[in-house]
């Protein structure tokens, strides 16, 4: 086996070994949300069964490297030649030589598959990165829109009982309360959603770890005030991304494939000792000497076989081509998916101002100097307003997961 293949072997073994090490730690107390991703990561039953496939193809390496076993052939005769008794025995031992370099074609398509498996392991755990990560996002925002509208259904109960109080409505305020009243309606038909929402994203939380936790709200990633700064044009290096990593290993394998169908080309020798006893009556004779036999390659010579690897290696070359092409494509339009969100999310109202501006109104309200159809439509407003900016956040979100996973660095520096 070369060195490289076997250090890269190793290297994802003991990071696999360490993380899983450190995971273990976290999943016994979370103090934030890292600790939710990092147990996550390692526990999710996917991210499971793509470990026990890397650490089952872990194996075909050794079995690549596995030398044919030495055959035994022997025949026993026996019989009489007239009046005098007959035995023949013949002992044959033959080693199989593998000729064309087929163990060593083996060996690098095996050490080109387990590098695959890697890769494919790392881009689970990134699919799982993004989705616990979004899932305690949601959370947190959900729990903001919740607070919205409890807010306008406090406002509106308020407000009806002011008008109850009154000893007689004008049609204005049974107008109003009328309104209010079809609102307060719809905000509970939408506050169910967002309830059921929760308990799903708790439900898949608890399934990524593998263990049943109260998410507090210093589990959760708070909102962005900065974000981080990425690059203006889309000519990043993404010779790091899994995804093309993956299309290279696969052009490893095929290229491997072929050496090995060249190899099958040559016939494979087995050669080893005889040994042979002959009796008759009181006559006994040994011998000794070599077996030698291999196949002739007379009908073919593993034609089909080069031609199907053949091929495989142009699928894999066309495969990494477009790989190249589709990424450097994928960066720049996340990029610009990006910048577009962020400026969105920072030319946006705080919470601080959002609030403010609605104690306005209500206070204004309150004062007779405003109409009771402007409560209605500020609440309507905030509702709104929160759900935009949880949908940008979360383009945001998305977009630098995507640009960190191109980029080679989601695992390693996380959002």
């Amino acid at each position: 086996m070369s060195l490289r293949p076997q250090l890269f072997i190793m290297v994802l073994g003991w990071t696999a070994i360490g993380i899983a090490q450190s995971s273990s730690a976290n999943c016994d107390t979370f103090s934030n949300y890292k600790d939710v991703i990092r147990c996550a990561i390692e526990n999710h039953p996917d991210a499971q069964q793509a470990k026990l496939l890397f650490k089952q193809n872990e194996n075909l390496v050794g079995i690549a490297e596995q030398r044919p076993n030495i055959e035994l052939d022997s025949q026993v005769l026996g019989g009489r030649v007239g009046d005098d008794s007959y035995q023949y025995t013949q002992i044959n031992l033959a080693h199989t030589f593998e000729l064309g370099g087929k163990r060593d074609a083996r060996i690098r398509r095996s050490e080109a598959q387990v590098r695959n498996s890697g890769f494919d392991l790392k881009l689970v755990q990134e699919q799982i990165y993004l989705k616990t990560y979004l899932a305690m996002v949601r959370i947190r925002q959900i729990n903001a829109e919740i607070a919205v509208y409890d807010d306008a259904l406090t406002t509106f109960e308020r407000i009806q009982k002011q008008y109850q109080s009154r000893p007689r409505m004008t049609p204005e305020q049974k107008a109003t309360y009328a309104i209010m009243d079809i609102a307060a309606s719809d905000y509970r038909l939408r506050r169910r959603p967002l309830v059921n929402e929760v308990r799903e994203n708790e439900k898949f939380l608890e399934m990524a770890t593998g263990k049943k936790f109260d998410v507090r709200k210093d589990f959760l990633p708070t909102f962005r005030k900065k974000w981080p700064t990425v690059s203006s044009s889309g000519n990043s290096d993404t010779t790091r991304s899994l995804t093309l990593q993956k299309s290279i290993t696969d052009l490893e394998v095929a290229q491997a494939e072929l050496k090995e169908a060249e190899s099958l080309a040559w016939p494979d020798l087995k050669l080893g000792p005889t040994f042979e006893t002959q009796s008759a009556g009181s006559q006994k004779t040994n011998s000794f000497g070599l077996n030698l036999s291999f196949a002739i390659p007379l009908f073919h010579t593993n034609g089909a076989g080069k031609a199907y690897a053949t091929a495989g290696i142009s699928r894999a070359q066309v495969a990494v081509a477009n790989a190249k092409n589709i990424e450097s494509q994928r960066l720049q339009l996340q990029i610009d998916k990006y910048k577009d969100a962020v400026n969105s999310l920072e030319n946006s109202l705080s919470s601080t101002e959002l609030d403010r501006k609605h104690r306005d109104v209500e206070s204004s309200f309150g004062s007779g100097v405003i109409p009771s159809s402007l409560v209605i439509e500020i609440h309507r407003q905030m509702a709104d307003y929160v759900k935009s900016l949880s949908e940008q956040e979360n383009t945001a979100i998305e977009a630098l997961a995507n640009i960190y996973s191109i980029e080679g660095r989601l695992l390693s520096e996380g959002l």
